[in-house]
């Protein structure tokens, strides 16, 4: 995949490659447009309580935290920062598309978390 890292089942899905189950992805997610994803009835949102609740406060501080440092970008700026040396655990599959061992995911975490 020449724009990854993404996910297989994600893109499956935004490609239309997976049916979805009830009250899954297409419940949710509108049919992509121009590379871009919505949801399909934003009114289904009520309130982070009511619907981040089967998320631990842990998993909520990663996600503050990644939109913090990354929610101001644009796609192609997140994908270019990707490409050049964000993830370093992705290589270029020359068009087409390999997995990326978890061994190769948490050298590059510990190699992160020790940088000074």
């Amino acid at each position: 995949m020449p724009h990854g890292p993404v996910l297989s089942m994600t893109l499956d899905f935004i490609n239309g490659g997976h049916e979805s189950v009830p009250n899954g992805w297409a419940t949710w997610v509108s049919d992509r447009e121009n590379r871009m994803l919505a949801l399909r009835d934003p009114s289904m949102i009520r309130t982070p309580g009511q619907d981040l609740s089967a998320l631990s406060e842990a998993d909520l501080e990663v996600l503050e935290s990644v939109w913090e440092n990354y929610g101001h970008y644009s796609a192609w700026d997140l994908r270019n920062m990707t490409h050049n040396g964000l993830c370093p655990e992705w290589e270029d599959p020359h068009g087409s598309s390999r997995p990326i061992p978890i061994k190769n995911c948490c050298l590059c975490l510990v190699m992160m978390t020790n940088k000074p």
